[in-house]
Parts: C-alpha cells; structure tokens; sequence
C-alpha cells in the first residue's frame, strides 16, 4: 500500500500535481503497473533471483548476472518442463521477470525440496493423511446421511 500526500497544507480538495508527480516517480509505482500491465506477477534483480534459487541447479553455475540466470531457469524449465515452461521467463536489463504466480508457488516448493529434503517429505505424508482423513470423514458423513431418510446434509 502506498499513500501519496496530495499537498503540504493538508487542504482538502486540492492537489499539487508536481508534488503527486514526484512521489509517484519516486515509489517505483509506474514501473509497477507497467509490468502488472505486462502481465508479470514476480520480478527480482537477477543478483537476488540467482542468491534465492541457486540451489536448484545441479553443480556449479558458471557465471552470474543475467548469464547465471538465463542458465538457471533453462535447467529449470528442462527439468520441470511440464509445469515451468521456457515461456514463463523474460529478461530485462536488471530484472528477471516470471508471468504466472503458479510458477514463483513452485520456484518456492522446489527451493523448500532441495533446502530441506527429509523435513519436506515429512511435510507431504502429512498433508496426504490430512487429506486422506478428510475423505474418510466426508464418506462417513454421507454414509450417514443416506441411512436416515427424510435427512439430509448440508455443508
């Protein structure tokens, strides 16, 4: 959330447009609706994108700026070719840009995968038994329902 203070006076109903101008330029926020505009929901500088997901390359990345990036989401993409297309990424001049939300959700999944790899897979059995004792509830629930005529279940 960004405010912007239309004067210094504090008058209602009155703007000083070269004042709202500078706050404007100075939040970053047209860069930001330019690239929300673009339709990319992530972007970080290649430095912090490269620092953050490093670890789910294979050995050793050979360079770093826009290099190591490029070379990081190719790996990236070959690897996860089904859920993280080579079409998802877009390079700027300092920036690595990622269009669709799903695909940062995973960078963070596979990232927690390589950080972690016990604690994770403990994180997954107890999600699938959540999930499983969801089912075997809602089947018992139903199960119930249908024994007493004239009742029924609303969820």
């Amino acid at each position: 959330i960004r405010c912007i203070k239309p004067n210094e006076q504090k008058r209602p109903m009155y703007i000083e447009p070269s004042r709202v101008l500078h706050q404007v330029k100075y939040l970053g926020l047209v860069e930001n609706v330019k690239i929300k505009k673009a339709g990319y929901a992530y972007r970080a500088p290649y430095d912090v994108f490269l620092q953050r997901f490093y670890m789910l390359y294979n050995g050793q990345l050979q360079r770093g700026g826009v290099d190591g990036v490029r070379q990081l989401t190719q790996f990236i993409s070959q690897k996860h070719s089904s859920d993280v297309p080579q079409s998802e990424w877009c390079f700027g001049r300092t920036k690595v840009f990622v269009s669709s939300p799903q695909t940062v959700f995973l960078l963070e999944e596979f990232r927690e995968q390589a950080m972690d790899p016990e604690g994770y897979a403990q994180r997954v059995r107890e999600h699938e038994q959540m999930e499983q004792a969801a089912e075997r509830q809602e089947a018992t629930v139903a199960k119930r329902g249908s024994a007493k005529k004239g009742c029924c279940v609303i969820s």
